[in-house]
C-alpha cells in the first residue's frame, strides 16, 4: 500500500529498535546498512572502528538508497525510511517523491528521546551503527531549527495504529454497486438505469478499474467518470490501463501502441484534457474495504487471495493487477474461501480467461465479462439484506481495429502492388521474367508494424506485368498472447467454435505453384526461387513432381489456379528442433492464387494427397467444440513434457469456424529452442553471456554440457568438433551422456 514511513531522530534513539518491534524490517531501507554493502568499517582516532562516513561512501549510500526508494514507490509498497531525517531539505526531498507516486507520507517523531540516553544508548550500538558523539550533538541540535514540512503528517512512535488500513463503513446506503471493466464502453454503461438517469445519493458506487483502451468511446467514459469523481458515494479504483491516463496528463509516452494511436486520439478530439487527466488520476484509489450491515468488502482491481493481514503491508500492484498470473485467479477465490471468515467477500475485474461466471465462488464476484470484446459488461449490487443480484448489460459492440481489416480500398492486384510498393516496412525482390516477391521487413516484425499490407506481404509472387498472382503462402498470423488480437482474453469471444487443430510441422515453407510462363511449376521459399532452400525443396519434391504439375495445370486451365504450401522437412541439411526419422514433405494447404485468403477445405485437401498426389498431409488432432476445450489444450501444450500420441512436436495451429488462424508451441519446442541458442554461443566462444535465464537444473546441466564440449572436443585450429553440433544431435548426446 501507498504509505511512506519518514524515522527521525538522532542516532541512538531507538528507531531501529522500533522498526524491529514492530515487524517492519523487510519494508524498511537503512542508510547504515546501505554504507557498510559501500565500504569497509574505518579506523577511527579513538582506536574505534565506525562506518565510513567519507563524501564518495556517503554519495554512493544516498543514491543508492534514493534508487531503492524510487523502485518501491513505483510498486506501491509500504517503505520505512531508517534515517535521522533531521534536516527539513532531506524530508522534502522524500515529500517530493512519494507525491510523485501519490503516497501517504508520515514522520514517525523520534526528538523527544534525550539527547544523554542517544549517547548512552550509541555507545551499546553494534560497529556497523556506532556514530561519533560529535555527530549525534550536530544532528540533535538541528531537530529545533529545522521543522517537518508543511502538509506531513507527524506520529509518535507509539501511534503506529494511525497508519494501518481500517474498513470504513458503508451501512448507511441502501445498496453499493460495483462496476466492473468498461474499457470505453460508454453506451454498454449507460444501460444501467442510475447512470442514465443520474446517481442515487442513496447509494455507493464503487468502479474497479480499466476505464479505457479498446472501445471507441474512451472520451465519454472519461468525461462521465470526471462529472461523477467528486460525489461522497463514488470510488473510482485503479486498474491496470489507467497509467496510460497518467501518462497523457504528464505528457509521457503511454508506453502502448493502442494507446497512443486511439485512445489517446480520442480523448483529445473528445476534449478531455491533460489537466482533466490528472485531476482524474489523482482521484483513484488502490483498493475499496469496507464493513456494511455485518460483512466485510474487499473490492479491487485485480484480486488478492486474503485479507487477513493488514492491507497497508500488501503492494499496490497486487491490488491493481492481481496476485499470482493472469490465469491465477481462480486459485485466488479458493484460497479466499480457505482463508477468509464467512462473513467475508471478495469483488475484483481484470482477469477471468476461462470465461467464468460472476459469482466464481460463494463470496468472490469477477467483474471481467470482456465487454469490449462483445461480451458483456458486468455489475454487482449488494443490497441492504445483504443479497447480492448479479447484472450483464450487453450490446457494447466489439471496436478494436483487426489486423485484416483493409486500411484503404483494395480491388485489384495492380492496387496491391501499388500499395506494397510504397510501404516502407514491405520488400519487393525481383526475381526475372516480370515475378517480384513482396514480404514484410525485419523492421516490421520487430516493431510489430502490422497491418493489411505487411500481413499480406508474407512469401506472395506476383507477376507485375500481367498483375496475376504467380503464388502465394500464409498471411501473416499469430501465436497465441503475440498480439492484441491473440491474446486469451481476445480469443475467449472471439473464437468460433468449433475450433480445428493441426499437428504443426518443424521444418521450412514450401510455395509450389504453376509456372504458366514456362508450363513448369513455380517453386520458392518465404521470398526468392533461388538459393539452398529451393534446391532442398526440389530434391524433397522429386517424386511428385510430375502429377503436381499435371493437377495445377489442370486448375489453372479452368482459372482457379493454386499454390500448394508445403512443410519441407530435411533431416541432413536442415535440422530444426524436432527429431523427424526422414525427410519428408508435407501437404499444409491448398490455397487459391486471389487477394482474398482462401483454402480449399481440408477434406479435399486430404483427397488431393492422397489421391492424386501421394504425399503426407497435415494431421487434424483435434476439432475444439468448447472454450474451456481451448483454454485447457493450450495449457496443457505449455508444460514441457507433453507429447502429441507419444511424440515431442512444435505445437498447433488452430482455425475457427470463420477461418481465423492462431498458433502455439509446446512447451519441449520452446525450451530446446532456447536451448539451441544456449548451445550456439557456448561452443562457439566457451560461454553464454545471459546465465540469469537458465533457471531450471535441465537448462544448467545442458549448458554444463556445452561447456565440456567447448574445452575438451573443440579443435582449437579449425574450430571444428568430432560430431553433428545442431541441437537434435547435441540433445541426444547430452541426454544419453
Amino acid at each position: 500500500m501507498r504509505t511512506l514511513l519518514i524515522l527521525r531522530g538522532a542516532p541512538g534513539c531507538g528507531k531501529s529498535t522500533w522498526v524491529e518491534q514492530n515487524g517492519l524490517l523487510p519494508y524498511t531501507l537503512c542508510p547504515d546498512t546501505l554504507r557498510v554493502m559501500c565500504s569497509s568499517r574505518e579506523l577511527q582516532t579513538d582506536g574505534r572502528f565506525s562506518v565510513a562516513r567519507n563524501a564518495t561512501t556517503e554519495n554512493e549510500t544516498w543514491k543508492i538508497l534514493f534508487d531503492i526508494l524510487e523502485y518501491r514507490l513505483s510498486r506501491g509498497e509500504l517503505t520505512v525510511i531508517d534515517a535521522t531525517a533531521s534536516k527539513t531539505k532531506d524530508i522534502q526531498q522524500y515529500k517530493e517523491l512519494a507525491e510523485q507516486y501519490r503516497y501517504r507520507t508520515y514522520v514517525v517523531d523520534f526528538t523527544d528521546v534525550p539527547l544523554e540516553t542517544c549517547l548512552k544508548q550509541n555507545k551499546q550500538r553494534h560497529p556497523d551503527k556506532w556514530v561519533p558523539e560529535d555527530s549525534i550533538r550536530n544532528i540533535y541540535s538541528r531537530f529545533a531549527n529545522q521543522p517537518v514540512p508543511s502538509r506531513v503528517e507527524v506520529i509518535k512512535p507509539n501511534e503506529i495504529e494511525k497508519i494501518l488500513e481500517k474498513p470504513i463503513d458503508l451501512s448507511t446506503y441502501k445498496k453499493v454497486v460495483f462496476i466492473g471493466d468498461i474499457h470505453g464502453c460508454y453506451d454498454t454503461l449507460m444501460q444501467y438505469p442510475d447512470f442514465k438517469n443520474g446517481l442515487d445519493p442513496e447509494v455507493s458506487y464503487i468502479f474497479t478499474g480499466d476505464y479505457v483502451d479498446r472501445g471507441n468511446q474512451n472520451a465519454e467514459i472519461m468525461h462521465f467518470l470526471y462529472s461523477i469523481m467528486d460525489k461522497p458515494n463514488v470510488c473510482l479504483l485503479e486498474g491496470n490501463h489507467e497509467r496510460w491516463i497518467r501518462n497523457y496528463g504528464n505528457s509521457a509516452p503511454a508506453g502502448s501502441k493502442e494507446f497512443e494511436e486511439k485512445t489517446k486520439i480520442q480523448l483529445q478530439t473528445g476534449n478531455f484534457t491533460q489537466k482533466q487527466a490528472r485531476m482524474f488520476y489523482r482521484k483513484l484509489r488502490q483498493f475499496s474495504h469496507f464493513t456494511y450491515n455485518g460483512i466485510e468488502v474487499l473490492a479491487c482491481h485485480g484480486g488478492v487471495p486474503y485479507i487477513n493481514t493488514n492491507l497497508v503491508y500488501v503492494p499496490t500492484q497486487a491490488f491493481i493487477h492481481g496476485v499470482g498470473s493472469y490465469a491465477d485467479y481462480q486459485t485466488i477465490a479458493e484460497t479466499w474461501m480457505g482463508e477468509t471468515a464467512e462473513n467475508q467477500f471478495l469483488v475484483h475485474g481484470h482477469r477471468n480467461t476461462g470465461n467464468d461466471p460472476i459469482q466464481i465462488a460463494d463470496r468472490v464476484f469477477n467483474l471481467e465479462g470482456g465487454v469490449e470484446f462483445g461480451g458483456k459488461l458486468r455489475i454487482v449490487e449488494l443490497n441492504s439484506d445483504l443479497t447480492w443480484n448479479t447484472i450483464e448489460l450487453e450490446d457494447c459492440q466489439p471496436i478494436t481495429e483487426e489486423l485484416n481489416t483493409e486500411q484503404r480500398p483494395v480491388e485489384t492486384v495492380e492496387d496491391v502492388i501499388s500499395y506494397l510498393r510504397n510501404n516502407k516496412f514491405v520488400n519487393e525482390k525481383k526475381l526475372g521474367d516480370d515475378i517480384s516477391s513482396f514480404n514484410f521487413t525485419r523492421e516490421a516484425f520487430y516493431s510489430a508494424n502490422w497491418n493489411r499490407q505487411t500481413i499480406l506481404a508474407r512469401g506472395l509472387f506476383i507477376d507485375t506485368k500481367e498483375n496475376k498472382i504467380m503464388a502465394r503462402s500464409y498471411e501473416k498470423f499469430f501465436r497465441i498472447n503475440e498480439v492484441h488480437e491473440t491474446e486469451l482474453t481476445t480469443l475467449k469471444s472471439r473464437l468460433q467454435f468449433p475450433v480445428r487443430a493441426y499437428v504443426k510441422e518443424n521444418g521450412f515453407l514450401a510455395i509450389v505453384s504453376y509456372d504458366y510462363k514456362n508450363d513448369d511449376l513455380f517453386i520458392a521459399s518465404k521470398s526468392t526461387n533461388k538459393g539452398d532452400y529451393v534446391e532442398y525443396i526440389k530434391a524433397q519434391l522429386e517424386p511428385y513432381k510430375e502429377n503436381i504439375l499435371k493437377h495445377l495445370r489442370y486448375y489453372h486451365e479452368i482459372n482457379s489456379d493454386l499454390t500448394l504450401v508445403f512443410e519441407c522437412i530435411d533431416i541432413e541439411k536442415d535440422p530444426h528442433i524436432i527429431k523427424y526419422e526422414k525427410s519428408t514433405l508435407v501437404l499444409l494447404d491448398a490455397i487459391y492464387n486471389t487477394l482474398e485468403f482462401k483454402t480449399v477445405p481440408y477434406d479435399d485437401l486430404v483427397d488431393f494427397a492422397k489421391t492424386k498426389i501421394g504425399c503426407p498431409v497435415k494431421e487434424l488432432a483435434f476439432e475444439i467444440k468448447s472454450w474451456e476445450e481451448f483454454r485447457d489444450l493450450y495449457m496443457e501444450v505449455q508444460d514441457e513434457d507433453y507429447q502429441y500420441n507419444g511424440n515431442y512436436i512444435e505445437g498447433f495451429v488452430f482455425v475457427d469456424s470463420n477461418g481465423f488462424m492462431t498458433k502455439c508451441k509446446t512447451g519441449y519446442y520452446n525450451f530446446w529452442k532456447f536451448m539451441r541458442s544456449v548451445a550456439d554461443s557456448t561452443l562457439r566462444s566457451g560461454y553464454y553471456r545471459r546465465t540469469g535465464a537458465l533457471q531450471t537444473a535441465e537448462s544448467n546441466n545442458f549448458y554444463g554440457f556445452c561447456r565440456k564440449c567447448f574445452n575438451d572436443d573443440r579443435d582449437k585450429e579449425t574450430k571444428s568438433y568430432p560430431y553433428k553440433t545442431d541441437i537434435i544431435s547435441l540433445r541426444e548426446k547430452f541426454l544419453n551422456k
